[in-house]
């Protein structure tokens, strides 16, 4: 049996095995990234891994000087540049991992608005995360 591209069944799964392996490389690549990013006034970094989870949170103690709506803004900033960091690390697993036959690449353009939804969602959950340690970090400071 002929498949698309003249491939025969053998080749074919040979080529699905291949693909499956890489995924599983990925797959184990992808969970044990992390990324960094830090505010425009460096008083605020966060750390990022996997689906853009907030890990760790630095927050100087002189960003405590600073009005509520501009340590929130640090830790915005903070949260988007580590996101960016995250997503350049994840472009370059993916191009360790498969070269210039990436075979997530095609779905990329079709799930294009699910995928900034669920950045969109990691970003919000990312900043809550932090305002709450940051309130935390207050309401300790004050004792």
């Amino acid at each position: 049996m002929v498949f698309g591209g003249g491939q025969s069944m053998e080749e074919a799964l040979r080529s699905g095995e291949v693909i499956q392996r890489r995924l599983e490389q990925l797959q184990e690549g992808l969970a044990a990234i992390t990324a960094e990013g830090r505010d425009s006034s460096g008083l605020i970094q966060v750390t990022v891994g996997a689906g853009g989870v907030l890990t760790d949170v630095y927050v100087n103690p002189r960003a405590m000087r600073l009005a509520s709506e501009d340590l929130a803004d640090g830790f915005k900033q903070a949260h988007a540049a580590a996101s960016l960091a995250l997503a350049e690390r994840i472009a370059e697993v993916r191009r360790e991992t498969f070269g210039g036959e990436d075979p997530l690449a095609d779905l990329e353009g079709k799930q294009a608005g699910e995928i900034f939804a669920d950045l969109r969602r990691s970003a919000d959950r990312g900043i809550d995360d932090a305002l709450a340690q940051v309130e935390k970090l207050h309401r300790d400071l004050g004792r």
